[in-house]
């Protein structure tokens, strides 16, 4: 699973600058906007936030064990960000159950159900990104200090 986040990660960043690298990552809740020109769009984001019980009940995500049994994150950021960073070493079949999935549909815009008053709303990811010393030093030890 960390190997397919990264690769279509790599994929997304592909014409971005080399300048940045993944440095952390965020739970988040989103909300779905609609731009008349531009199609959909996230609008704004809540971090540490993931599905509740409510939705999991419901079978409009999964992951467990929810709710979490320690702390309210159902997987610690900086394990994630191992993961991703280094797929060899993973949780195996844990990390696929622990990590919220959105359930039947994509997350989606409907014009004939949502409007200003009913945004759509989904849970996910967000990975946070820095300054890639390693690339800007050209892998100079040290130079990091002097910049």
């Amino acid at each position: 699973m960390f190997r397919r986040l990264q690769s279509d990660y790599c994929q997304l960043r592909n014409s971005r600058s080399p300048l940045l690298a993944p440095k952390a990552m965020h739970y988040v809740k989103v909300q779905l906007l609609h731009l008349q020109k531009s199609g959909e769009c996230v609008g704004n984001y809540e971090v540490n936030s993931t599905p509740s019980r409510k939705e999991v009940l419901n079978q409009e995500y999964a992951f467990s064990p929810c709710p979490p049994l320690m702390g309210n994150l159902p997987m610690p950021p900086d394990i994630f960000m191992h993961a991703f960073l280094d797929p060899a070493d993973h949780l195996g079949p844990m990390a696929v159950e622990m990590l919220p999935k959105k359930l039947w549909r994509a997350l989606a815009w409907d014009g004939r159900v949502h409007d200003h008053f009913n945004i759509p709303h989904g849970w996910g990811f967000y990975i946070v990104e820095g300054i890639n010393w390693p690339f800007l030093c050209g892998g100079v030890p040290g130079l990091r200090c002097l910049l």
